[in-house]
């Protein structure tokens, strides 16, 4: 069988793990007519562990750094035959360190060349807009304070301590020096995918599916006018990039809706086959299994 490596990427909480364990349960699942499980090897404890959390509808806590998360696991996809697929659940701190610490982590650096594909994890919640060049101004960050603005140094570390989230600049630091941590999600994105493009020693064109995560968010809109809207970057160097990368995009919502607030609800819903869901480019819906498959080459 065609052997296919899929690394999932993104940075912190963009529902990786998630996504692992609803896709294992479906995998798990005899009824689940779009992919049946051949045969697994090694330790299932890890996406088992997943699994059970999606099931009972629990939020997944984050991956830690230095797990080494990976379902090996030989399936076929009705009407495409099998395949054996080695899918890396890796931390969202390694394409964080990558892209704002500039460090490679050993456990992606060394798996590089033999990713096939990958998967970009995208959370509408936990994007970061580019800071507005009035907001710049008004802290220093583009040629001092605004003559009409009263913003005082003690506001601006006020506001940025109401605004702090892990990763992100803290109220300690001067808001007038730039830090990577603080560029915008499409600008973190795209260097973290120039950085692993960069390093892979071939010159074939990567597959890439950016996954939109909790599409439950989202409203009336498919999920390629919410990349275009949301993430235009992003889509320009995907876009503008034919010879290194193949893509596309898909919306997906593991749980189905938004924990812990919808929890009960969800479970009144039935199995997670019964919640979960997932959107091709146009809106169309298809099955949560349909990003793996087209990250092997099943389109």
């Amino acid at each position: 069988m065609t052997r296919h490596r899929v690394a999932l990427l993104g940075l912190p909480g963009t529902g990786k793990s998630t996504f692992i364990g609803a896709l294992w349960t479906l995998i798990d699942d005899f009824q689940y007519p779009h992919v049946v499980e051949l045969d697994v090897r090694g330790d299932r404890s890890y996406v088992q562990s997943l699994a059970e959390k999606v099931v009972s509808a629990v939020e997944i806590t984050r991956t830690p750094t230095a797990s080494a998360g990976v379902l090996e696991v030989d399936v076929e996809f009705t009407g495409d035959g099998p395949a054996t697929l080695s899918i890396a659940d890796r931390s969202g701190e390694q394409l964080r360190e990558l892209v704002e610490d500039r460090h490679w982590l050993p456990l992606l650096s060394d798996e590089i060349d033999s990713i096939d594909s990958i998967l970009l994890f995208v959370n509408p919640s936990t994007l970061e807009s580019p800071i507005p060049i009035r907001a710049m101004s008004e802290i220093g960050l583009n040629g001092g304070v605004r003559p009409e603005t009263s913003t005082s140094p003690a506001e601006v570390n006020e506001r940025a301590a109401s605004d702090e989230i892990e990763g992100q600049v803290s109220a300690s630091e001067d808001p007038r020096i730039f830090r990577n941590r603080k560029a915008c999600t499409a600008a973190r994105l795209v260097d973290g995918l120039e950085n692993l493009l960069d390093a892979k020693s071939d010159d074939q064109p990567v597959s890439v599916a950016v996954v939109v995560s909790a599409f439950d968010l989202v409203e009336q809109r498919t999920p390629l006018d919410w990349l275009s809207d949301r993430l235009p970057a992003l889509r320009a160097f995907l876009d503008c990039n034919p010879d290194r990368v193949s893509w596309t995009v898909f919306g997906v919502s593991a749980q189905g809706g938004k924990l812990p607030d919808a929890k009960d609800e969800l479970l009144d819903r039935g199995d997670v086959v019964d919640r979960c869901y997932a959107q091709r480019a146009n809106g169309d819906s298809t099955p949560l299994s349909e990003p793996v498959r087209w990250a092997v080459g099943w389109r």
